[in-house]
């Protein structure tokens, strides 16, 4: 069963849980057009993840040294998006006026501990 966290953002009250652990969202969706960030409302990640986007687009797609870094930088992304994803999105709403609802409760422990987050 998942581990999840619930954040709530201290101006509009609005609560949103994160996953503790790997993210499928992100592994599968978030080089593309940083859409899962852009949800997340985590904008500095969605932006790289569309200048990424545009630096493949560039790159010469006949040449094999083009192909390997678009795909090798493609798989490599994805799974540190996967695996990171998640905390790198605590670390933003922590940033960004966001609170753990439940900050005693056993998964903000787990999550704090797996996270190394204050």
């Amino acid at each position: 069963m998942a581990t999840l966290v619930a954040f709530r953002n201290e101006r509009t009250g609005e609560i949103k849980s994160l996953k503790v652990g790997w993210s499928w969202v992100l592994f599968l969706f978030g080089p593309v057009l940083g859409i899962p960030f852009f949800i997340r409302k985590h904008y500095p990640l969605a932006f790289m993840m569309i200048a990424w986007d545009i630096v493949c687009a560039i790159l010469p797609q006949d040449q094999e040294w083009g192909i390997a870094i678009v795909r090798g930088g493609a798989i490599g992304l994805a799974i540190g998006l996967g695996k990171k994803g998640n905390k790198l999105t605590a670390e933003y709403y922590l940033k960004h006026g966001w609170e753990l609802v439940d900050p005693e409760s056993e998964n903000a422990i787990i999550a704090r501990e797996k996270w190394a987050l204050a």
